[in-house]
């Protein structure tokens, strides 16, 4: 179960960024490259000549540095993704004085650190929690800034990564020049560094792509960016995994699977300390955890600003080099390094108002000497800000854009590994739903990744209208973008945004007799346009052509039958049609800190012709903000229209908690809508208590008749910045009365 719970575990991302950057540095290929390898790994010899000179500064430590003192900040976020919004899970930020030492014990001040999750703001409680777990060692690998040993070759890592300056890196690379940058410096020195472009030769998720600024003078990395060549599927891509684990995801709900991550952008950067040592300045992480239907996005910042750096004299550092005993190396380091350590606290002048605390990294002995009073962490003004604001010292989203822009421009792998896989019912995602008109609807999915794109077969059976659906889906991703081309006879929704075939209304349907979906069936082909899966969906945009036909309620099981005869409502009656058209959706979302203002827009602009000709549009917009301590505001207004001739599945329907409170779905519709809610909340460390009331409208816009308006209030409880919300509302018009909502990704 270790495995399983660390899987589970992934959202929270810096064990992610661990995994696949600290303890993933052995390489598991021991074979050499062959003649034919080196051959066809270099564009010409040029690049060759580039890659050895790398290589050997890769395997050249600077045992010419005998210890270096330095503040590092540190920032990390991690995140769970929804529709609407990103929710904050964890978020830190830490700074520290750090003496690091190649003879004596490690030395860390902590000056400042901060940790906000669901529970609250604190300052961390232990060594583990303050962001220092990795500290830069010049005696390792430059390419993943001293995060983990990179010399070690142990089979037993759960991941590893396959490094592109290893021995048998011709195995896996290709490599070509790209760019030369030369700097000029005050002293008339000049600084020359090219660009090595690494792209891998297969599919691989122990590969990666990247870009590599080599010094051409000593070889020394100059700044890095990679990411992995796919996303890595736990069950399929780590060795262990065992048969127990196995046995145990098997019991987890399909709509929680597949178990992936990703690392989607690696950078690292050195700066020239007194011309001759390239010594580190920033590092950045991003990446992406999966289970099911949930997304987790993560990222770690860290600055390193030097302030010294202490070398030998090249005799000392030749013979350091020379020593073969580390044993008796370690026996001396052991002797001198407490003394060593109470000398550097002692100079830095904090021995006495601070509590020490002994811990080992990486077989390294260190001090952390933490402040009595864990309130001057906090209060600290060397706290860096968010990881989502732009600081001094760290890469700016600019140039990490600019990097990511960069390594999109390598294209894919030379060859990718053909992989299927089969699924069905509670073991695959998404493959159980339940509705009034299907009933229980059970699928099959089976998908295979080609060389150039992956597809998807699914076919699913309703058990309330007996008939089968059946879906054919081509997908390409890139790193800028994904192009799906579907043909399907399927379930449709007047209003996708609903989600009323996901997980959330499958249960509010069968539990609780609610649903909120307006059905008909939809037969044809669509395209469409979309971000990378590692980004937001911001936008995305549809054609399609598509024959709709109505389709009726089939069954009235539901929790809710136990003491009612009629569960549910009757469905629209969709007009039979052929039609062509094309959707613009545009979602973008600022703000992921709920103790500061968040705003978002939801725009759809759509037209069809054909058996009937018509357009639609509409917009909304949400927002919150802090008013004092404590009290949060929270506002969403929405308006939409349409012309031509329209069909009912085109209309606009109000009502349910997406739209109207205190109203079943479907209470008014029409051609136009005008709707809007206020919210004021008590927030508290989990969530938040809040009075609301919204209103809301639809008919002709010509006719804006107070028949058709509809008044509600309520109260409503939320957790996790509105992930979770549960609303009883009171309907002020017609029908009257009190409904009890519980819905997820809300505004407050």
């Amino acid at each position: 179960m270790r495995h399983l719970r660390a899987i589970i575990l992934l959202p929270v991302l810096a064990a992610a960024a661990h995994a696949s950057t600290g303890d993933a540095h052995a390489q598991r290929s021991t074979l050499p490259p062959t003649a034919a390898d080196s051959l066809a790994s270099f564009a010409d010899e040029g690049t060759a000549s580039l890659v050895r000179r790398a290589r050997a500064a890769r395997v050249r430590t600077d045992h010419s540095i005998r210890s270096y003192t330095a503040i590092v900040r540190s920032r990390i976020a991690a995140a769970l993704r929804m529709p609407l919004k990103d929710r904050t899970l964890f978020r830190q930020e830490t700074a520290a004085r750090v003496r690091w030492s190649r003879d004596a014990e490690t030395v860390v001040q902590m000056l400042a650190a901060r940790t906000q999750h669901p529970g609250g703001v604190e300052a961390p409680k232990s060594p583990s929690g303050m962001g220092i777990d990795e500290l830069f060692d010049p005696g390792e690998d430059r390419m993943y800034f001293g995060l983990g040993n990179s010399t070690r070759e142990d089979d037993n890592d759960d991941f590893w990564i396959e490094h592109p300056l290893g021995d048998a890196a011709e195995r896996h690379y290709r490599f070509a020049s790209g760019d030369t940058l030369t700097v000029r410096l005050q002293d008339g020195l000049t600084v020359r560094a090219i660009e090595l472009r690494v792209t891998p030769r297969r599919d691989d998720p122990h590969t990666v792509r990247g870009t590599l600024w080599i010094d051409a003078g000593s070889g020394a990395l100059v700044q890095a960016a990679y990411r992995l060549a796919r996303t890595v599927d736990i069950m399929r891509d780590m060795d262990a995994i065992d048969d127990d684990d196995r046995e145990d995801i098997g019991k987890v709900p399909g709509f929680l699977k597949p178990f992936e991550f990703d690392i989607t952008l690696m950078t690292v950067e050195y700066s020239l300390w007194e011309m001759e040592h390239w010594l580190p300045r920033t590092m950045r992480f991003e990446g992406m955890a999966r289970a099911g239907v949930l997304r987790f996005p993560a990222a770690t910042d860290l600055n390193y600003d030097m302030l010294d750096v202490e070398l030998d004299s090249p005799d000392a550092a030749a013979r350091f080099r020379g020593t073969e005993d580390d044993s008796a190396r370690a026996r001396h380091a052991h002797r001198i390094e407490s003394e060593a350590a109470q000398r550097v606290a002692a100079e830095w002048g904090v021995a006495e108002d601070v509590r020490t605390i002994e811990r080992k990294n990486k077989g390294r002995q260190v001090m952390v000497l933490v402040p009595r009073d864990s309130a001057a962490l906090l209060n600290s003004d060397q706290l860096p800000p968010p990881i989502w604001s732009d600081a001094p010292g760290f890469a700016t989203r600019s140039e990490l854009d600019e990097l990511s822009s960069r390594l999109a421009s390598l294209g894919g792998p030379v060859r990718r590994d053909i992989t299927t896989h089969f699924g069905w019912g509670f073991g695959e995602g998404e493959m159980l739903r339940y509705n009034r008109v299907e009933a229980l609807s059970i699928g099959a999915r089976f998908a295979a990744a080609l060389p150039q794109l992956d597809a998807a077969a699914t076919v699913r059976f309703g058990l309330g209208d007996l008939h089968p659906n059946a879906e054919l889906a081509l997908r390409r991703e890139t790193m800028v973008r994904t192009l799906e081309l579907r043909g399907y006879h399927e379930l449709a929704t007047v209003d996708p945004a609903r989600a009323a075939l996901g997980v959330g209304n499958s249960l509010s349907a069968l539990m609780f007799g609610r649903d909120a979906g307006e059905y008909f069936r939809a037969s044809g082909a669509a395209l469409t346009w979309a971000p990378p899966p590692a980004s937001r969906r911001a936008w995305d945009a549809t054609a399609y052509a598509e024959y709709q036909n109505d389709v009726a309620r089939t069954t009235h099981i539901a929790l809710p039958r136990l003491w009612t005869d009629s569960v549910f409502r009757r469905n629209i009656t969709a007009a039979e049609a052929m039609q062509y058209g094309g959707t613009l959706r545009l979602m973008p979302w600022w703000g992921t800190d709920p103790a500061r203002p968040q705003f978002g827009i939801e725009m759809l602009l759509q037209g069809e012709t054909g058996d009937f000709d018509l357009a639609r549009a509409s917009i909304t917009l949400r927002g919150a903000a802090h008013l004092v301590h404590g009290l949060r505001v929270g506002a969403e207004v929405a308006a939409g229209s349409t012309a031509g001739d329209v069909t009912p599945q085109r209309l606009f329907y109000l009502g349910g908690a997406n739209t109207l409170r205190g109203y079943e779905p479907g209470t008014v519709a029409g051609t136009s809508m005008a709707r809007g809610r206020l919210e004021i909340a008590r927030t508290a460390s989990f969530g938040a208590v809040a009075l609301f009331t919204d209103w809301g409208w639809a008919g002709d816009r010509e006719d804006i008749r107070s028949a058709n308006q509809r008044w509600a209030v309520g109260v409503g409880t939320s957790l996790l910045d509105g992930l979770l919300r549960l609303d009883l509302a009171h309907g002020l018009r017609n029908p009257r009365g009190w409904r009890l909502d519980l819905h997820l990704d809300s505004v407050l």
